[in-house]
């Protein structure tokens, strides 16, 4: 039921921010940050018939992550020794290849969708795997490839959402994915518009072939330009891919569902 619901959503949301139940309770299927919800605005949102997904960050760790004091530091992934840091948001980054971490992964998403009712889970920055100057990048792919298949083998009736990894590991997941969430697209950006086409038609392919639907998300929306957001609806539009703008780090408030109709 909830794989089939995402096969046909027209409208998602993303939204890190605290509250917003009507507003979020007008759309398809949101993604919220679980640490700012409690069981019955789940329940209340459900009961509006919106899906309802748990954020979890695979590779990045923050501090304040709830499984930061649970991490040995054999679980961290190193270069030259040193912990990797990611450098927008300050978080560490886990080694994915260890048995430890893919444990408390396992259990963390596990808590989230069965005790905590949520219909499925959005793993976001899986996609740094793919990052050129990861090390071990091999064996980061490959534990990425496992834990997503790992995943569906245990939540058959839930849904599973991955943000980006659009090179290589998409190739890999698309048989265990519900969605992807391709994150800011540079449609502005001309000497990317190869890339997007090459990208864009994979995942055209994937869709054919898994059923697995493709979603835009772009942040920012409070700067982009008129002109910005015309040119990312129209692609959205031609490509028939759901979009959610949303402010800036996906907090603020929730953008009203007329602006995504």
């Amino acid at each position: 039921m909830v794989r089939e619901r995402i096969s046909n959503l027209h409208r998602f949301a993303v939204y890190y921010g605290r509250g917003s139940l009507q507003d979020l309770a007008e759309y398809d299927m949101v993604i919220l940050e679980p640490a700012h919800y409690q069981e019955e605005e789940i329940q209340y949102l459900k009961s509006r018939q919106t899906l309802v997904m748990a954020y979890a960050s695979v590779i990045e760790v923050p501090e304040y992550h709830p499984l930061y004091p649970l991490l040995r530091e054999d679980d961290f992934l190193r270069k030259k020794g040193e912990k990797i840091v990611q450098p927008v948001y300050g978080g560490f980054y886990a080694d994915l290849a260890s048995p430890h971490w893919q444990t408390l992964l396992h259990r963390h998403i596990g808590q989230l969708l069965v005790h905590s009712h949520y219909d499925g889970v959005f793993l976001d920055t899986i996609g740094n795997v793919e990052w050129p100057e990861l090390p071990d990048k091999t064996n980061q792919l490959n534990a990425a490839m496992q834990i997503v298949a790992s995943l569906r083998k245990w939540f058959p009736q839930h849904g599973i959402l991955q943000n980006n990894g659009l090179e290589t590991l998409v190739n890999h997941t698309a048989p265990f994915l519900d969605a992807i969430i391709w994150e800011n697209v540079p449609l502005g950006d001309s000497a990317s518009a190869a890339w997007i086409e090459i990208v864009n038609q994979r995942l055209r392919n994937l869709q054919q072939k898994y059923a697995v639907r493709t979603l835009l998300l772009f942040d920012r929306l409070e700067q982009m330009t008129r002109q910005e957001i015309l040119r990312r609806r129209q692609f959205a539009d031609l490509n028939q891919y759901p979009v959610y703008f949303a402010e800036t780090y996906f907090q603020g408030k929730v953008t009203p569902v007329n602006r995504h109709i």
